[in-house]
């Protein structure tokens, strides 16, 4: 029984935390795009209907990548074993190109325009290959951060230690949410002629 009501804790507390990286995500975007054209931004979260579209489809791409990942790796992962990383890494890289090509519908809703993944491939026909480079870049450092400390906390056993791991690892994938997001964000601006009114 603790260990389903562990489960339960940590599905509720996980909820949470991805509700709150949409909130935060929407807002960081308007404040991103109106420092970016010069007006002074409206600090502060609320949730409304843009972040319910950017909720819908957070959801909607999560579900659909780990599909994906697991639908391409899965079956090549038993091929070859050894090959399993390399199929892991080539599909979730693949998976990532996908998610960009439409990851304008993020700061399209956001901002309260009309958007879907249809759209935002077509906007991002032109420089994808920039845009998957500019986001790759902000991402894997602190990617490679979090790996780093998820070894290092290994070898560590005190509690104490381990927790003070955990808020830095926490503190890294937040700083790498909000680097990424105004990275996306300024790309949609330059790629789409975006402008804040």
């Amino acid at each position: 029984a603790g260990v389903a009501i562990l489960g339960v804790i940590n599905l509720i507390v996980s909820i949470a935390l991805f509700v709150a990286m949409v909130a935060f995500s929407t807002a960081w975007i308007r404040f991103t795009l109106s420092v970016a054209d010069g007006v002074m931004p409206r600090l502060g979260l609320r949730w409304g209907r843009p972040e319910w579209l950017y909720l819908g489809y957070a959801v909607a791409y999560a579900v659909a990548s780990v599909v994906v990942v697991f639908a391409v790796a899965t079956p090549l992962a038993f091929m070859a074993l050894f090959l399993a990383p390399v199929v892991g890494l080539a599909a979730s890289l693949g998976v990532g190109y996908l998610v960009l090509r439409l990851g304008f519908v993020f700061p399209a809703v956001a901002m309260g325009e009309e958007s879907n993944p249809m759209l935002s491939w077509k906007q991002t026909a032109d420089g994808h290959l920039h845009l998957f480079a500019i986001v790759a870049l902000c991402v894997l450092p602190f990617m490679i951060a979090g790996l780093i400390l998820s070894v290092f906390s290994r070898f560590i056993p005190i509690l104490v230690v381990g927790l003070l791991i955990a808020l830095i690892k926490a503190a890294i994938s937040f700083v790498g949410l909000a680097v990424t997001v105004a990275a996306l964000s300024l790309c949609y601006r330059g790629m789409t002629g975006f402008r804040v009114r």
